[in-house]
């Protein structure tokens, strides 16, 4: 880097968001973490939610905010809006509709910070963000990172991107196949998470300080249960069923911002004393997720990422239709958890478990072969070559 170019202070990476579920808030502060910790002088991020931050088009932002709900009470109505808008002739019309109203935000954070590069962590914000590089503008360079897992939003695939990061080599072949992105501008990285998840699991003795830290029993089995920044439908249902059925566990059910759902739970641990801990977000999730024994959870691909990261095996209870659908199958395909179909299927997965740790073994280590603690870090080496060495083309 020349001299005028340090004086000139560190180079901005915009990174494109919204808050539409956890897991893009969680990816997005992954890479922020990442980039500040690997290049703290050369690099800067700004973060950018054109749905639903402050300058975001108004009736984008209603419609957007209506995400949680949707997908937690009328997921059958998710699931047609998807797969409408995935398919032709709706997606064309989708993301016309995003050109007018989403880019303009985009292009107002890009001249104000002047970023060398652009990160979209949202099928909405891909196609958005891929608009400024089509108009022949000085528009900066675009990485698109795909945070969902074993299926995709076409959305997501655009040929103006000048690369593209998926976690899993099937991804990466549909998006050659859709946008024609070329093999050289394709990595096969993973989902970035926290810096919090890159040790990787816990050993025994250091999982027996942090139980022991979160007010959990060492020596008990813990079931921990989670689906998300926006809880599910089905998670009270898995929590009652363990708490009621399996008779020597200990239940801890994080319910997110659901608070109607932590209220609930919260009465059904006041009558199993010791047996149910129940809390709201938290933003020590690495903790739970390591001193857990099995988690059981949706098969969200941000939940996925952060547990194989911790080396935990999962129990997957449902999946979100649309861009959840494969998920399952990946987890159980490796070895690192079990689809579960109904009360008793999960109650006896428990128990078969509790009396099997050679078995919960296995699957911890399956899921941490499956995990990539280090995809942020090795995303952010990408964008420090797009941003300082210009290399992506």
């Amino acid at each position: 880097m020349t001299a005028s170019a340090e004086l000139a202070g560190p180079r901005v990476i915009l990174v494109l968001t919204a808050d539409t579920g956890g897991g893009h808030r969680a990816a997005a502060e992954a890479i922020r973490q990442a980039v500040h910790r690997r290049y703290p002088d050369e690099l800067a991020t700004v973060t950018c939610d054109p749905l639903t931050g402050a300058e975001a088009n108004r009736s984008v932002a209603w419609v957007c905010g209506r995400y949680g709900p949707l997908v937690r009470d009328a997921p059958w109505l998710w699931s047609i809006l998807f797969h409408a808008t995935n398919a032709r002739p709706l997606r064309p019309i989708l993301e016309s509709l995003l050109r007018r109203f989403v880019s303009a935000p985009i292009a107002a954070a890009v001249a104000r910070h002047q970023p060398m590069a652009m990160v979209a962590l949202h099928p909405l914000l891909a196609a958005s963000a891929a608009a400024l590089r089509s108009e022949g503008t000085a528009a900066p360079a675009l990485m698109t990172v795909v945070t969902d897992l074993g299926s995709a939003h076409r959305s997501w695939w655009q040929s103006p991107a000048d690369r593209v990061v998926t976690p899993t080599a099937e991804l990466s072949q549909q998006g050659r196949r859709f946008a024609g992105t070329a093999p050289d501008r394709c990595d096969v990285i993973g989902i970035p998470v926290r810096a919090e998840f890159r040790p990787g699991p816990a050993d025994p003795t250091a999982k027996a300080a942090l139980r022991r830290s979160l007010g959990l029993d060492p020596a008990r089995f813990v079931v921990l249960v989670i689906a998300g920044a926006e809880a599910a439908r089905g998670m009270r249902m898995w929590t009652r069923t363990i708490v009621n059925g399996a008779a020597d566990v200990d239940v801890v059910a994080i319910c997110g911002r659901d608070q109607r759902l932590r209220k609930d739970l919260e009465r059904l641990a006041a009558r199993s004393p010791r047996r149910l801990t129940v809390t709201g977000f938290v933003d020590n999730i690495a903790d739970w997720l390591r001193s857990a024994d099995v988690l059981v959870t949706k098969a969200g691909p941000g939940t996925i990422a952060e547990a194989t990261s911790c080396g935990t095996p999962m129990l997957l209870a449902g999946h979100l239709p649309g861009q959840e659908t494969g998920n399952t199958e990946i987890v159980v395909r490796a070895g690192a958890g079990r689809a579960v179909h109904g009360r008793r299927e999960l109650l006896r997965l428990i128990e078969d478990l509790r009396a099997d740790p050679a078995r919960v073994s296995r699957m911890r280590a399956a899921a941490a072969r499956l995990g990539r603690p280090t995809a942020a870090a090795e995303i952010a080496d990408l964008l420090a070559q797009q941003a300082l060495r210009k290399e992506f083309r």
